[in-house]
């Protein structure tokens, strides 16, 4: 069975973080992991008393998320682990359980624990081994009909390929294949545009509606947002390793961008990301 990793630290967007995940676990018949993770400190072994409570709260945390979200039909395990590290706990548990996907708000509580989601959102998505799909605060972004997937002329920009094809297929969603254009030459624009075309007939032959557009300016990130709330689109499919221009260099990585900036979901992966199925369109 599939499994869908939903870190937690029970806040509003780990909350939303969670709706999405049992709307998709129905879909993909997974099942779903609930992971909070307590830093841990060195004196904090000390305070018994203070753990026990600690961990009372956690479960009644888990109690209240499970009372709000109602997920009728999906498994869901709660998971609490303990590390030093929040973001390679998440990353090392997910690795340990051969997860689908992880689903994680990017923005948390604040306090002692400040920003607990925020501040591990792009670790996680830079260096976990399944796809994982942050949520900056979304919440309408519940269904996926649209799919935003951008092409560059990167080595590994159709490597995303087949996580997008599966997602289409259990949502039944329609996919915008764009090429991102930052440079106007004439090889530049024909090798784009070999690039978006072998990807369209690609899904297209594999029955996903797909529509083709090309998007021009300096900076990718700016570009692949904007055309994705111009079409009203549900998600948008990234590599890590994006091309960039100068500017967007200049501004940091494409993905933390992303995950840093998008209004609309963004699913990441890398080159190194475990992918069910392989496909060959070069």
């Amino acid at each position: 069975m599939r499994k869908i990793i939903v870190p937690v630290d029970f806040s509003g967007d780990s909350l939303k973080a969670f709706h999405k995940a049992v709307y998709m676990a129905k879909k993909l018949s997974a099942e779903i992991h609930l992971l909070h993770v307590k830093k841990t400190r060195s004196f904090a072994s000390i305070f018994s008393s203070q753990k026990e409570e600690k961990d009372v709260n956690i479960e009644q945390s888990f109690q209240e998320m499970l009372s709000s979200v109602k997920p009728d039909g999906v498994n869901v395990i709660q998971i609490t682990k303990s590390g030093s590290s929040v973001s390679k706990e998440i990353v090392k548990y997910a690795d340990s359980q051969e997860a689908y996907l992880i689903i994680m708000g990017t923005h948390g509580v604040s306090g002692f624990e400040e920003f607990w989601m925020g501040s591990n959102a792009y670790r996680v998505v830079s260096s976990a081994d399944c796809p994982v799909l942050s949520m900056r605060g979304a919440d309408n972004f519940i269904e996926i009909s649209k799919i935003v997937l951008p092409i560059d002329l990167s080595a590994t920009t159709r490597q995303k390929v087949p996580f997008t094809l599966d997602l289409a297929k259990h949502f039944n969603a329609e996919v915008h294949v764009i090429g991102t254009c930052i440079d106007e030459t004439d090889e530049f624009v024909m090798k784009l545009t070999s690039y978006t075309g072998q990807v369209a007939r690609f899904l297209t032959e594999k029955g996903i509606k797909v529509a083709t557009d090309f998007i021009k300016g300096d900076n990718v990130t700016t570009m692949t947002i904007d055309y994705a709330k111009k079409i009203d689109a549900d998600l948008i499919a990234i590599m890590t390793d994006q091309e960039t221009s100068m500017l967007n260099a200049f501004l940091g990585a494409y993905a933390q961008q992303m995950v840093n900036h998008s209004p609309i979901p963004v699913v990441s992966m890398h080159k190194n990301t475990n992918l069910e199925g392989n496909i060959s369109i070069m």
